[in-house]
């Protein structure tokens, strides 16, 4: 089998080692996941320190498939999911007797004595294996071990409901403290932290306070607490300097946990001060015993949500290039868009970042126009957190203005192209935007407004136009000289309107930290490297688009921009440019399929597709990925959880209707309308957790609190997920249509229909009717040449559905109205069919 063989310092290899070999009274799990702990990162760069028999494989936190049960195991089976103990107790000791397996006489610890979970099998006692509840992920699952140590640490130091927690450090640990504690009935969770992306992760895992890290964060606590100090103050870093700064923050006759491991060869206790002068009870704590059991049956319950910590999975066969990056200070959890862009133009500078009309814009160039141009936008005015509305077509301009305003740390408002004047200026009003960077023909639009926002300043215009600035002047009279950045992964990026479909249009508000997190996520799933080169056709003002230009970036590949759609301009750049990721909306897939000359292109350099912003029939995915000989991967998301929040994989089975698994360090649950979590196969309101979360609705406080509420971002879609964790959408909650008091999704009918090969276009919407309150009619937009009737609909779908989900009236159609994005506007066809003006 294939492990990842730790030898010495620096020195870990990728190897062909024998599979275990099981004894009786064990099990040979096969590893799904293995997470990688603070202790595997410090034996790799600096060990041996707690390895006493190199080589062998590190690792000690994991889940997996039983491979194999020996002859004597009572209770699990092969395929059982489970995770377990890393270690074997000898069960015979003092402490084992007493239930105290952590601090058996003769242990024989995975990772340590033999090799752990950086392989691809892993022996176990059965008596420590813990089987996973069906709803339970396994990426979740692989956080079960860290979370036991949480628990064990609060029950260690007793902690009671109503008590005061003061936690030093927001790595994963000090992150699965604050949701334990929360848990257990905390009544304050103060944490210290310097890194606003761990921070801001802190407050969503359960911390009721932030102070600033460093030695005066116990007299921070202090100030909280009427000058007393925590109940309970916890050293979750490592070292004689935070553990003092814990025992600082905590009140006299308090508790002091020791949980990082300390390196340092002496610490001498501050005793005057710390445990004399205040009769301190310092409590230090190993692992853990019976907690992993009850952990797997907190999560299960979805009392405990561990996997929000996961930042990031790789495929096992990368693991040495990761701790080679992690040697080598590459990995940074701090990344920033503007640190992200002056990186990569420090190091593959010549590399064009963006092909636009066949000339390229190198990652040098790129950096050197955003600099000036942010540069031009300060000498302005503009400043730290002002509003700059960019409205513009798919061009570079719209890129350096974008970064621009994250290098000043101001917000970027990106405005659809298709508004008028009216929405125009509500978005203008709404967002208090001091700027428009627009081009000569939207700038018509705002010279039209007759009441123009109080606050707005600056026109500036891509293009000659007889009112405003000149966007290319402003570029070129403004300073080459670098300009530090001022914006961090904590700044507003964006503040991204939603489309209005069901609504009046919000302003979602994500921050640098959000957009990374899911560019990377994206990264991760769709395995991208530099190499990849992206074809950025759908609008950048959307969600969508702005994720194709930061995954690009982030890998440091290269995108190229098109505008605005054309078929036969999107296959003559995929043939000219080897395009090898294609991301589009339902819409563009389908005229790239029914356009009749798309045999002629060279179309085999394309690796992978995505669909995005509305649901892919799944008769057309199969049409299409047949067609361009690609796999097409649908994504589930909305605007504010930066986009997406699931995507179908790469490498994992295909399943019709699904939307994917969760994005890696993402969490998806499924909620019935008292706020429980529901399990597999149980339709619910999709609701989700982590870092791609939006921080809220712009000004807008109720709406905020609608949306995101008891740790959750609500989506309003409802689904269900199934065993595997494979997440399938049914409907948009406002969408049900209320027959009788049966529910009926639309989106189940409207996938039949488009299975008909007669049918383009269709739509199931709901008619008021004053026996049954709400009936279904079908709208159909017929294929071209294409020929059907409301009695050949019907029929078809009797068949297949039950009585009450049929359509009482099928309505045809030309045309059905559209977003920008290609969305189906459903409001607008209720509104048309309550009008009677269409059926």
């Amino acid at each position: 089998m294939k492990a990842a063989v730790w030898h010495a310092q620096r020195d870990m290899k990728l190897e062909d080692i024998p599979e275990p070999t099981i004894g009786p009274e064990e099990v040979k799990v096969k590893v799904k996941y293995a997470g990688i702990c603070h202790t595997d990162v410090f034996e790799y760069l600096y060990g041996p320190v707690t390895v006493f028999n190199p080589p062998l494989a590190l690792g000690h936190e994991f889940c997996g498939f039983i491979a194999e049960v020996g002859s004597k195991v009572k209770g699990l089976k092969e395929g059982d999911r489970v995770t377990g103990l890393p270690y074997y107790p000898c069960w015979k000791c003092h402490y084992c007797k007493m239930g105290a397996w952590n601090m058996c006489l003769e242990p024989k610890a995975h990772a340590m004595h033999i090799s752990g979970a950086f392989a691809e099998y892993i022996p176990l006692d059965y008596r420590a294996v813990y089987k996973l509840p069906d709803n339970v992920s396994m990426e979740e699952a692989a956080t079960v071990e860290p979370t036991s140590v949480a628990l064990r640490v609060m029950r260690r130091l007793g902690l009671k409901k109503g008590e005061t927690v003061f936690i030093v450090g927001a790595g994963p640990i000090g992150l699965l403290l604050a949701m334990v504690a929360k848990h257990m009935g905390a009544g304050r969770i103060i944490v210290s932290e310097p890194l606003e992306i761990r921070r801001q992760k802190a407050k969503e895992m359960g911390a009721t306070d932030l102070v600033d890290a460093g030695p005066l964060a116990g007299f921070a606590v202090r100030q909280l607490t009427d000058n007393l100090g925590a109940d309970i103050g916890i050293d979750a870093v490592g070292s004689s300097a935070t553990l003092d700064i814990a025992a600082g923050g905590t009140r006299k006759l308090g508790r002091v946990g020791i949980v990082g491991f300390f390196y340092e060869p002496h610490y001498p206790l501050p005793v005057m001060f710390g445990a004399i002068g205040n009769e301190l009870t310092y409590i230090a704590t190993l692992g853990y015993s019976g907690e992993m059991k009850e952990v797997v049956k907190l999560v299960g319950e979805g009392k405990l949500h561990p996997g929000t910590i996961v930042s990031k999975t790789i495929p096992f066969k990368d693991i040495i290039d990761l701790f080679e990056d992690i040697g080598s200070d590459k990995l940074r959890t701090d990344m920033n868009l503007p640190a992200m862009l002056k990186e990569k133009a420090t190091t593959i500078g010549s590399k064009p970042a963006i092909i636009y009309q066949d000339r390229a814009i190198t990652y040098s160039e790129l950096e050197a126009r955003v600099n000036r141009f942010a540069r031009a936008l300060a000498e302005l005015g503009v400043k730290h957190d002002d509003k700059v509305a960019i409205m513009l077509n798919n061009c570079p301009e719209f890129v350096v203005a974008y970064f621009a305003c994250a290098w000043l740390g101001a917000v970027a408002v990106p405005v659809n192209i298709f508004y008028k004047e009216r929405e125009l200026e509500y978005l203008l009003r709404d967002s208090d935007a001091v700027a428009l960077i627009t081009n000569p023909l939207f700038a018509e639009f705002y010279t039209k407004i007759q009441n123009k926002p109080p606050q707005f300043k600056w026109l500036i215009v891509n293009g000659k136009y007889n009112e405003g600035l000149e966007f290319s002047k402003l570029e070129e009279k403004a300073s080459s000289k670098p300009l530090e950045p001022l914006g961090d992964e904590s700044s507003i990026a964006e503040i991204l309107y939603t489309s209005g479909t069901t609504g009046e249009p919000k302003g979602t508000m994500l921050t640098q930290g959000n957009l990374l997190f899911h560019a990377n996520a994206i990264i991760q799933v769709l395995e991208m490297d530099d190499n990849d080169r992206a074809l950025l056709v759908v609008p950048m003002f959307h969600g969508f688009g702005i994720t194709v230009m930061l995954c690009a970036f982030a890998t440091g590949s290269t995108f190229v921009l098109l505008d605005p759609f054309n078929p036969a301009e999107v296959f003559e750049a995929i043939q000219k440019h080897k395009v090898t990721f294609l991301p589009m909306v339902v819409a563009m897939y389908f005229m790239l399929l029914m356009h009749p000359d798309r045999s002629k292109y060279d179309l085999s350099s394309l690796r992978i597709g995505i669909s995005g912003a509305s649901a892919m029939p799944a008769q057309l995915m199969k049409d299409c990925s047949e067609a361009f000989k690609i796999k097409i991967l649908e994504a589930w998301g909305l605007t504010e959880c930066s986009a997406s929040a699931t995507m179908q994989r790469m490498t994992m089975p295909y399943k019709e209707g699904s939307v994917g698994l969760a994005h890696p360090g993402v969490k998806v649950g499924v909620m019935d309308d008292q706020g429980n979590l529901l399990g597999p196969r149980q339709v619910g309101e999709l609701v989700i957790q982590g870092p791609l979360v939006m921080k809220g609705y712009y000004k807008k406080p109720k709406e905020t609190g609608e949306a995101l509420h008891d740790g959750w971002l609500h989506s309003g879609d409802m689904g269900y997920y199934d065993e595997e964790g494979y997440f399938f959408m049914v409907d948009r909650k406002k969408e049900l249509i209320n027959v009788g008091g049966e529910k009926v999704f639309p989106r189940e009918v409207e996938e039949l229909l488009y299975k008909h090969p007669a049918v383009a276009d269709a739509v199931l919407l709901p008619k008021q009717d004053a026996r049954l309150g709400e009936i279904p009619v079908a709208i159909i937009v017929p294929k071209p040449g294409a020929s059907t009737t409301e009695k050949e609909m019907v029929d078809y779908l009797s068949r297949q559905v039950a009585r009450f989900k049929l359509p009482r009236k099928v309505i045809f159609l030309d045309t059905v109205p559209r977003s920008p994005i290609g969305k189906i506007l459903k409001k607008e066809l209720v509104k048309m069919l309550a009008a009677g003006e269409i059926g």
